[in-house]
């Protein structure tokens, strides 16, 4: 149940996120893809941890890139 509420806290901030209105169309766009890889992840039942080193490898490659260039 707890890991659930991380989940939920984590794509609530990304909402949060996507609220503001200074975004770059690519920023948010990259902010979109990661809230939905989290909605992803969620949903597997029992990820192993190479599903979630993988699915918090592409969040963060695809944050990363985008607001590097920024």
């Amino acid at each position: 149940m707890r890991r659930k509420r991380k989940y939920r806290e984590c794509v609530a901030h990304f909402d949060a996120l996507l609220a503001r209105r200074d975004l770059e169309p690519e920023q948010r766009d990259a902010i979109e893809a990661s809230r939905k890889l989290v909605k992803e992840l969620s949903r597997i039942r029992n990820p192993s941890e190479a599903d979630v080193f993988r699915y918090v490898g592409q969040i963060s490659e695809k944050l990363l890139k985008v607001f590097r260039k920024h």
